[in-house]
């Protein structure tokens, strides 16, 4: 990323915080055609990392996809004679394919998300200070997530 950042990319740079090198090179291959890329964070924390990146209501889709998912198993379980060997490989099976899709999916959401922020910040705000503000704001990442994820993890003790 030696060559010079149009104004627009720097409000992306500005929008994606920490790590803006590669979320830049993921917005800009994006913009070229190439839709996927694999993202480690959001394959191994799923709809925590949408979290993390201030992706709400996609975390929310996540997190009720992947609970439905598991109450399908489990009526399945209930309602058909399922093996013991099977329902051992579907433990490992299913969420591993969530996993994959949420890494395959992370940054393609994440850079349509800075776009959608990014195009809405530049035509609600005239002055270049307050959108520079606004961007920050609206951007990077949230520690929120850390709390949320301790409060899943007591939630999980306490019912099981």
């Amino acid at each position: 990323m030696n060559e010079p950042l149009s104004k627009r990319e720097n409000y992306f740079v500005l929008f994606f915080g920490d790590q803006p090198r590669y979320y830049l090179n993921e917005y800009r291959h994006q913009y070229i055609g190439r839709k996927w890329s694999f993202n480690l964070g959001s394959f191994f924390f799923g709809f925590l990392w949408f979290i993390y990146r201030k992706m709400y209501l996609l975390a929310l889709a996540f997190f009720i996809l992947t609970i439905l998912s598991s109450q399908l198993e489990l009526f399945i379980y209930a309602h058909f004679e399922v093996g013991y060997e099977t329902r051992k490989v579907t433990s490992y099976l299913v969420p591993l394919i969530w996993g994959f899709a949420s890494g395959f999916s992370g940054n393609y959401f994440y850079a349509r998300h800075a776009t959608k922020e990014v195009d809405t910040v530049i035509q609600t705000y005239p002055d270049e200070e307050q959108r520079l503000i606004v961007l920050k704001q609206k951007g990077g990442t949230t520690n929120s997530v850390y709390l949320f994820a301790l409060l899943l993890v007591a939630f999980y003790f306490l019912v099981a």
